[in-house]
């Protein structure tokens, strides 16, 4: 399998700093346009990893509510990487 995945180590820390850059940092608690009433977390993880169970854990908070395990960033991470 590693034969038939090429992984570049350089390339992945580029698009993770991308990603990182993306988003502006905003502090907890801190007052900002980019944090809104309802703020998205994303659990993003390999299969078997406890993803699900992290999932399970947070939407037992009485303000945080489950969108299930969806395979839309999964897809547009392919998308946007060809």
């Amino acid at each position: 399998m590693k034969r038939r995945v090429a992984f570049d180590a350089r390339q992945e820390a580029g698009r993770l700093s991308a990603w990182t850059r993306a988003m502006p940092p905003v502090q907890p608690g801190e007052s900002s346009s980019v944090v809104a009433e309802v703020t998205p977390i994303f659990i993003v993880g390999m299969p078997r990893t406890g993803t699900t169970l992290l999932d399970r854990m947070l939407s037992n908070h009485s303000q945080v509510v489950s969108a299930g395990e969806r395979n839309d960033f999964a897809a547009a991470v392919s998308e946007a990487t060809g």
